[in-house]
């Protein structure tokens, strides 16, 4: 596949484990925001989840993830009746 330049999920799978790995540790809350692909990984990576699983996680546009203690919790976010229009 190519890339058109971007590092890529191969690319992006070491980064985001090394920037997981540095923030564990970290007591303070973090507000991570990406794109799709990259908080996918990072999800995956939290779980442990293999390739395939961690890939075949659902990918909402009206949702986010608390991350913590090593548990995951999807919360579900309403658009304003003006944007949803």
């Amino acid at each position: 596949v190519e890339t058109l330049g971007g590092e890529g999920d191969a690319g992006a799978i070491p980064r985001l484990r090394d920037w997981l790995a540095e923030h564990a540790a970290v007591e303070a809350p973090h507000i991570v925001v990406s794109h799709g692909i990259s908080g996918i990984i990072l999800r995956g990576l939290y779980q442990g989840l293999d390739l395939p699983a961690m890939f075949a996680q659902d990918r909402p546009q009206d949702a986010f993830y608390v991350l913590t203690e090593g548990r995951l919790e999807r919360v579900a976010t309403e658009a304003p009746a003006e944007v949803a229009a």
